[in-house]
């Protein structure tokens, strides 16, 4: 949602109508300011969202020797993120391991917050080329649809008893969509090469929110695509047909 509203007030912009661009920002930005706020009376913190310096450090973790070791917070982050890089590799599994042991070192949710955004930043700082790589990496992820089936594989529905008797049925249904949407994401990353005048407001809109929601999150990428999925397939029939 927020890349949406960023990407339609610089729309306005670039198009000099200032007074939509105010309109289409006015409402958003008071929303954010009161959701803000409430962080602040609750948790200590005013920020629109908790987890932005969580997403900062699943970016950081794959690179975390770059991390510094100014302070025992630093040092303790940097060592238990190497182990788990050894352990896991890139496997975005390792971030929620991570945060859970760190949030348990530092018990105080709003130092925890702050010390986990400025590790992430200075990490970054230290080793700027590989954080533009692993956003480039996140970019891709976020066309990357096939591991959507694994949330049903290996997510809550095993949990539930009916889980092992529709697993033979939702399964192979769940693959074959999934390749499916993935073959009409890669058509639509493609279809500016064939022509450039396929690169119109709605796939500028649905790119710049695979280059936005890259800066803040490694992980499981693809989940931010799930809300533009509908869009993407509505707009390569549209052009494929055209």
């Amino acid at each position: 949602m927020l890349s949406v509203i960023i990407f339609y007030f610089l729309f306005f912009i670039f198009k000099r109508e200032f007074k939509k661009a105010i309109l289409f920002i006015s409402l958003p930005t008071i929303s954010a300011f009161l959701w803000s706020y409430i962080n602040l009376k609750y948790v200590g913190v005013f920020t629109i969202s908790t987890i932005g310096p969580q997403g900062l450090n699943h970016h950081t973790l794959n690179f975390v020797y770059c991390a510094p070791e100014n302070n025992k917070y630093y040092k303790f982050m940097k060592e238990l993120g190497i182990n788990l890089l050894r352990e896991y590799g890139k496997d975005w599994v390792k971030a929620n391991i991570f945060i859970t042991e760190t949030s348990q070192f530092i018990k105080d949710y709003k130092s925890f917050l702050k010390i986990q955004e400025s590790f992430a930043i200075e990490t970054i700082k230290n080793c700027p080329y590989l954080y533009i790589y692993s956003v480039l990496e996140a970019v891709l992820k976020f066309y990357y649809t096939l591991p959507l089936k694994y949330e049903i594989y290996y997510g809550p529905f095993n949990k539930r008893t009916y889980y092992n008797y529709t697993k033979f049925i939702i399964e192979p249904i769940w693959t074959i969509m999934n390749v499916i949407i993935f073959l009409i994401y890669i058509v639509f990353l493609l279809l500016p090469i064939i022509n450039l005048k396929h690169i119109d407001e709605i796939w500028l809109l649905v790119f710049f929110s695979s280059i936005f929601q890259a800066l803040f999150v490694y992980s499981d990428n693809w989940r931010f695509s799930i809300p533009f999925m509908p869009l993407i397939i509505i707009y390569v029939i549209n052009k494929v047909i055209k």
